[in-house]
């Protein structure tokens, strides 16, 4: 897979006003649930600050060891493998 150098520059101004904001909350050690949260409670249900807020919670149920159900078959637990989400019972998996 191909690493992008700089992905800021696909991005208008206000997310990357936002992007580096986060990094600097996640930096300074903020509760990734509660960044997450402060997100989730003005993003549109289309746009960019819905998934990054949505990202983030994710990753926030992974460090907490919190079982994520798979969206597929629903009895599986999602866990982090390799960069993805990936479905311990059926094999199902989310990436990006």
């Amino acid at each position: 897979m191909p690493l992008i150098e700089d992905i800021t520059q696909y991005m208008i101004e206000t997310e990357q006003n936002s992007t580096r904001l986060v990094s600097g909350m996640l930096r300074h050690r903020m509760d990734p649930r509660f960044i997450s949260e402060q997100i989730m409670k003005f993003a549109t249900i289309n746009s960019f600050h819905k998934v990054l807020g949505k990202v983030i919670g994710s990753y926030a149920s992974v460090e907490d060891g919190r079982a994520i159900p798979c969206p597929e078959c629903d009895h599986g637990e999602m866990q982090m493998s390799e960069g993805c989400m990936k479905c311990t019972s059926c094999g199902y998996a989310h990436c990006g």
